[in-house]
């Protein structure tokens, strides 16, 4: 019983004389611009099409990108921004050919809520067309892509 008295006063003892010890770590971060085009946020573009006078009925599409706060998103120079001209195939293998073209877009907004909350927002619009004569194109429905490029 005595040892363990004896034991038990010098566990105590040590924590009793224990001291602890801090310094300061400082942490460094480079942010680096950052950017990505929601797809949920892009809308298709679409068209009506004779072949007699070409496209009519357009609705525009667009493409929302997302970028950190204070990166500035720019258009390539000299480069194409968007995928065209874009062969447009319905089932079966019949094609049409279109182009696109960026249409107006809005300026650059803060996001204030959701995913991308703090960062800047800008929609791009993607307006597409077809020339008329293109009598091969059978009557149905067709689809195709464009891919649009931005550099920051």
């Amino acid at each position: 019983m005595k040892k363990i008295i004896a034991m038990l006063a010098a566990l105590t003892l040590t924590t009793a004389l224990a001291d602890d010890v801090s310094t300061t770590v400082t942490i460094n971060a480079s942010v680096a611009n950052s950017c990505v085009f929601d797809t949920a946020a892009t809308t298709a573009a679409s068209f009506n099409y004779v072949a007699a006078t070409g496209s009519s009925i357009v609705a525009n599409g667009t493409a929302t990108l997302y970028c950190n706060k204070g990166t500035l998103a720019l258009l390539p120079t000299g480069a194409a921004v968007l995928t065209s001209p874009v062969t447009l195939t319905k089932t079966g293998g019949d094609t049409l050919s279109a182009t696109v073209t960026l249409g107006t877009s809005t300026d650059t907004v803060p996001v204030t809520g959701g995913t991308y909350a703090g960062g800047d927002r800008r929609v791009y619009s993607i307006v597409p067309s077809a020339a008329a004569d293109q009598w091969s194109a059978s009557s149905g429905s067709y689809t195709g892509s464009t891919t649009i490029t931005v550099t920051f």
